[in-house]
């Protein structure tokens, strides 16, 4: 059996965590199928970064495109879901080659990760599924957030059009967080609720750190967000979100005093990564205990770095999801709803503090700081929570690929 896999993000660390999850288990649990992964404009860093052994990997070519190109190109993908006329794709080199590896699979996996079908409005995202509904293809729609769906302007509307025919079509679907359930409650879209595909692999305990490392000091985690890149907080100062981690940082240095605070950068090959970001925070801090990691390291890494913390404060999904994985106490800096809506299914909606306030004129930075404070002290470790997303995890891949076993 040819298994395609589509759509996967890259240059995330979380993504690559994720992906690795997915795919050791999809191998375990289809040992003869033949398993291919289309990734689209990887460079050979990202390509190290996600594969896994016994799957082969096709890539395009890295393009460092300008504005132009990519603006372009989304007007291309806007006017090939409005036309619908399947040969447009042939006009698109990447399409191109994706509809005729789409032609020769038995079926199509799109692969986990963000909130591509939603808020993002990711076009090249849908063209590919459409492609796969064209054709007549089984598509497995596998752990991934969607919403919210606007109606306001035509490109909005095309968009939830696409994508609600798309959720009505796909021959399974599996949401990974209860805000994203309602999104396909209310569209009357069935589907499989899940976690992030993370919780499938064991955790990275093994791996020695010391010798790599150098890590003399015990340390706490802390994963920031610069944020101004999420269209909800495109107009909030980057001045008011620097200084609450700021705030954080002090109240860290406070509580776990000649602890290290260690910095893992999730994002990596990409222009304005979370690297040099972090870096500016550490210099603003003045703070001589803070540690910023390469962006190099492995994701299997940055979990073993994360099995040893005393804490993880992160304002990034997967930083969580790594704490909520090795049993590690942590706080959610919950920007999105894909961050609320995994911890209200594991029940662990305590650890969670809205950042989606510093959005709004209500954000109050010593309330903020004050609520922050009062989380680290009530943060303990969870085993049933881990335990929890493990099950629910291996059931939904598992109930995917009984469906998958019926293409056959």
């Amino acid at each position: 059996m040819k298994l395609l896999i589509v759509n996967q993000p890259l240059y995330n660390k979380g993504d690559s965590a994720a992906h690795k999850g997915f795919l050791r288990t999809l191998k375990q649990l289809l040992p003869n199928a033949d398993i291919e992964v289309v990734l689209a404009n990887a460079n050979d860093e990202a390509i190290k970064e996600f594969s896994v052994a016994g799957v082969k990997y096709s890539a395009t070519s890295y393009i460092d495109s300008s504005k132009l190109i990519t603006y372009l190109q989304r007007l291309f993908y806007r006017f090939f879901l409005l036309l619908k006329i399947q040969k447009l794709a042939l006009l698109f080199p990447y399409l191109n080659v994706l509809s005729k590896k789409i032609q020769d699979a038995d079926a199509i996996i799109c692969a986990p990760g963000g909130i591509c079908m939603g808020g993002f409005r990711n076009w090249s995202h849908i063209c590919i599924l459409w492609i796969a509904k064209y054709f007549h293809k089984p598509v497995f729609y596998y752990s991934r957030s969607i919403g919210p769906f606007s109606d306001k302007g035509w490109s909005n509307k095309l968009f939830k059009k696409n994508s609600i025919s798309l959720l009505k079509y796909f021959s399974f679907i599996s949401l990974r967080d209860s805000k994203s359930a309602k999104f396909a409650d209310e569209l009357g879209i069935e589907y499989m609720q899940t976690v992030d595909p993370v919780f499938l692999n064991t955790p990275a305990n093994h791996i020695s750190l010391e010798q790599d490392f150098k890590l003399t000091n015990s340390y706490v985690v802390f994963v920031p967000n610069r944020l101004t890149w999420q269209y909800t907080y495109r107009n909030v100062p980057q001045e008011r979100i620097d200084s609450f981690y700021l705030q954080i940082m002090k109240l860290l240095a406070k509580r776990f005093a000649g602890m290290d605070i260690l910095m893992l950068p999730q994002l990596f090959g990409v222009n304005r990564g979370d690297h040099a970001y972090f870096e500016q925070l550490k210099e603003k801090s003045k703070m001589e205990n803070v540690v910023v990691l390469p962006e190099n390291i492995s994701s299997d890494i940055q979990q073993a770095l994360i099995s040893k913390a005393s804490l993880v404060i992160g304002a990034r999904y997967h930083s969580v999801v790594f704490a909520i994985n090795n049993c590690v106490p942590f706080i959610s800096l919950s920007y999105e709803h894909k961050m609320n809506g995994l911890l209200e299914s594991l029940s662990k909606l305590n650890c969670s503090f809205d950042l989606t306030k510093i959005s709004t004129t209500k954000w109050n930075e010593n309330e903020a700081v004050a609520e922050i404070e009062q989380m680290m002290a009530m943060a303990k470790p969870d085993l049933e929570a881990r335990e929890k997303a493990h099950v629910i995890a291996q059931n939904c891949i598992d109930k995917m690929v009984e469906l998958i076993k019926k293409e056959e």
